[in-house]
């Protein structure tokens, strides 16, 4: 708990902004989450990107704002290019070249993790697949939020992995298996 005091002392109102962008982007999620359509879910988390965005920027944790970059990009381009494996690397690429270009330390690789695992998520998988693709993203941003203090950061992943779960329960009452293709890299 000092750690966080301390960072909220150092940052001042830096660290109030992030809170604010990352409390703006926990409430996008839950609109999201409770979506049955993976388009419309996918639309609320490419706006929940644009908010998160600044919430790193104002804990200056870099990898993570500039790959919301890419994971805004990512979500356009899913819409766009479902099921491509060309997408999925060329985004799996450009999000691991800029973190590792904006390395700070180990819990930047958290970033690269979540980004592979994003696209596959997004790119090459639907329905009951591509939420269970979201859960181990989830994690990996989840305790990059840790890492970094971000209490929001961390209640916005914690509700991700809940609705989520939550949510792949429903749809495996409700959704036959042929639904769910799982593509796989």
């Amino acid at each position: 708990m000092d750690a966080l005091w301390n960072q909220v002392a150092a940052q001042g109102w830096d660290y109030v902004f992030s809170q604010f962008f990352a409390a703006l982007s926990l409430l996008l999620v839950i609109i999201g989450f409770v979506q049955k359509s993976d388009d419309r879910l996918k639309w609320l988390l490419l706006v929940s990107c644009i908010t998160m965005a600044p919430h790193f920027y104002f804990l200056s944790a870099w990898a993570g704002f500039i790959t919301n970059f890419v994971v805004l990009g990512r979500y356009v381009a899913a819409l766009r290019w479902p099921g491509s494996r060309i997408a999925w690397a060329v985004f799996s690429g450009i999000g691991t070249a800029l973190t590792l270009w904006y390395y700070r330390d180990a819990r930047d690789l958290l970033v690269i993790g979540a980004n592979v695992l994003g696209c596959t998520a997004v790119f090459l998988n639907k329905g009951l697949a591509m939420r269970w693709w979201f859960i181990p993203t989830a994690v990996c941003w989840l305790v990059y939020n840790a890492l970094n203090l971000s209490i929001f950061g961390v209640a916005f992943e914690s509700f991700c992995l809940a609705s989520n779960l939550v949510g792949i329960r429903r749809m495996q009452r409700q959704v036959a298996p042929a639904t769910s293709t799982c593509i796989g890299p």
